[in-house]
């Protein structure tokens, strides 16, 4: 199973691929259009959205206006998978960054699925709990990190463990500084000040318009261990 970390809510591998073929088939299909809301505070989940097609952003909404990223959803990926158990009001906004496609799949159906599955229901359990973790892990970066350290930690949990280029790791295309900055609790300049120091130290680099974090042996081997 591929590890879910805070910012990119990967939970692609948490069912089985005859299961994800079955709801991209039989689910109802919704699009927006980029910049549009998907989810907004207050609406009571039925379903569990899965993005079919383009890239969406999770987050919460500061009183003074700012928004705090809580996660970047990809293709074959859910927006809102922690809902499945909840009956509450959801606390989160998610806008779609690209055109984007999604398949609404009724919560009662999952929770069938899950009962039939023993394997699935243990994956899950493994899901909650390290997101859990990393909450708190990220707390304490946000608490006692300094505003370098924070990004870096960020840059190396954006990284895409599945398009590595030797010991180069890619973020996703559709992050911006100011996405970063929101996800660190900084500002956009200050993070762009960050990004050109790092770029000048050969941490990072630009290519095709994406980030890349390089990662040595003993940070590639932390990260997969992460990853897992």
């Amino acid at each position: 199973m591929l590890n879910n970390n805070l910012y990119i809510i990967r939970n692609i591998r948490l069912f089985p691929t005859d299961v994800m073929r079955d709801m991209l088939e039989k689910g109802e299909r919704v699009f927006f259009e980029k910049g549009e809301h998907v989810i907004i505070p207050g609406m009571l989940m039925q379903s569990v959205y899965l993005v079919e097609a383009g890239n969406a952003s999770v987050y919460k909404l500061h009183i003074d206006g700012k928004e705090c990223i809580l996660g970047l959803v990809s293709p074959r990926e859910f927006i809102n998978l922690l809902d499945i158990f909840s009956g509450k009001e959801t606390t989160i906004f998610c806008k779609a960054l690209t055109d984007l496609s999604i398949v609404k799949i009724p919560k009662q159906e999952i929770i069938t699925i899950v009962n039939e599955n023993p394997t699935l229901a243990i994956n899950l359990l493994h899901f909650f709990s390290e997101r859990y973790q990393e909450v708190i892990e990220v707390l304490e970066q946000v608490a006692y990190g300094k505003v370098e350290e924070r990004l870096i930690f960020l840059l190396r949990k954006l990284a895409d463990p599945l398009e590595g280029d030797g010991d180069w790791y890619p973020l996703p295309v559709s992050i911006t500084h100011r996405d970063l900055a929101g996800m660190i609790a900084s500002t956009r300049e200050t993070v762009t000040l960050l990004l050109n120091k790092l770029r000048q130290e050969n941490t990072i680099r630009i290519d095709s318009n994406r980030i890349w974090i390089y990662l040595d042996e003993t940070r590639l081997t932390e990260f997969n261990t992460i990853k897992r």
